[in-house]
């Protein structure tokens, strides 16, 4: 197991808009990621505290198919199988599940089964079939990069856990005139996929064709996006920090907010209110560690908690109920 000893990272902070550094003090969590591209989603990741191993990609010259994964060496499996058979933007999709994005969806499940992580993370367009492995509850969520800047880019996220726990991000609201989500095929400019999918700006891959690198680019998982996955996985997976920003006020540092040590500083007093709105902008915990867990979740299957009475989390919830109803009675 790979152990952190007081390492910081750093990961950033989209309710303040800036980037903070945290401390890790307990495992750090080794993960292997399966079709990374050029490693977007990776790379939010190692921010959130994460050791990642890559099996590779294509455009590096590694094919899943060519992978043997081994028992007990990774707590979890991120990755995304290509999209373009279930795309609504392919106006050819295949009609059987013969073809290769099915192929690539049954790849990724061997390797889960080889592997026999804790949890599995699997990200794919909203019309990917469901991503279901014995042994592990599955949730499917869906998130829009359109919640948190300016571009419409809608995933739908699946997650499995062996012990049944989920992964949470409320769900947010898209404004007018965003920009179109980068893709692998786009007339826009290199510079501009960049900015769209959150890279720096000198970022560059100089041993690809333009059209090499607006290909991996548009492929790959924003980087604002990867960074509320992966500290929503954190926050199920245990990794425990302490924002070194308020480490003056914190006299066990290392622990989590959940620790109500960590309150007796009153200018902190806010933060022992429940507040799951927060949860997934910062990754952290603030909630008081005897707020009681709920048990009740949003029966379209995104892993969404339910209070009192309610059987959806909102009305989109409804929808995606209905049409699974819908399809259950033909």
């Amino acid at each position: 197991m790979y152990v952190f000893s007081q390492t910081q990272f750093t990961c950033f902070d989209l309710l303040h808009g800036k980037t903070k550094g945290f401390f890790v003090t307990r495992q750090g969590f080794l993960i292997l990621s399966l079709f990374s591209g050029i490693g977007l989603l990776d790379r939010a990741f190692r921010e959130a505290g994460f050791v990642v191993v890559s099996a590779g990609d294509l455009v590096t010259g590694q094919d899943i198919r060519d992978f043997r994964g081994i028992a007990g060496r990774f707590d979890g499996i991120i990755g995304g199988s290509p999209c373009q058979a279930f795309s609504d933007a392919n106006r050819d999709r295949p009609a059987d599940d013969n073809h290769y994005g099915y192929q690539m969806i049954e790849e990724y499940k061997r390797v889960v089964f080889e592997c026999d992580p804790t949890w599995y993370l699997f990200e794919n367009v909203r019309n990917a079939p469901n991503v279901i492995i014995d042994g592990y509850d599955h949730q499917r969520i869906d998130i829009n990069q359109g919640w948190f800047d300016d571009v419409y880019r809608l995933r739908h996220i699946q997650f499995g856990h062996k012990q049944g726990k989920k992964i949470f991000w409320p769900r947010g609201v898209t404004r007018p005139g965003l920009k179109s989500a980068a893709l692998a095929s786009d007339d826009r400019s290199f510079r501009e996929l960049c900015r769209l999918q959150g890279l720096e700006d000198d970022f560059d891959l100089p041993d690809f064709t333009v059209r090499g690198k607006k290909k991996v680019v548009g492929n790959g998982v924003p980087i604002v996006m990867g960074r509320v996955i992966a500290n929503a996985v954190r926050d199920v997976a245990g990794l425990e920090i302490c924002d070194s920003s308020i480490a003056n006020n914190c006299d066990f540092p290392g622990r989590t907010y959940c620790d109500s040590t960590s309150f007796d500083n009153g200018d902190l007093a806010a933060d022992k209110k429940c507040d799951n709105e927060l949860r997934f902008f910062s990754g952290t915990s603030r909630q008081k560690c005897d707020s009681p867990a709920i048990q009740n979740y949003c029966a379209c299957g995104c892993g969404r908690s339910v209070t009192g009475r309610r059987k959806t989390y909102d009305s989109a919830c409804r929808k995606r109920l209905s049409r699974k109803k819908a399809q259950y009675e033909k």
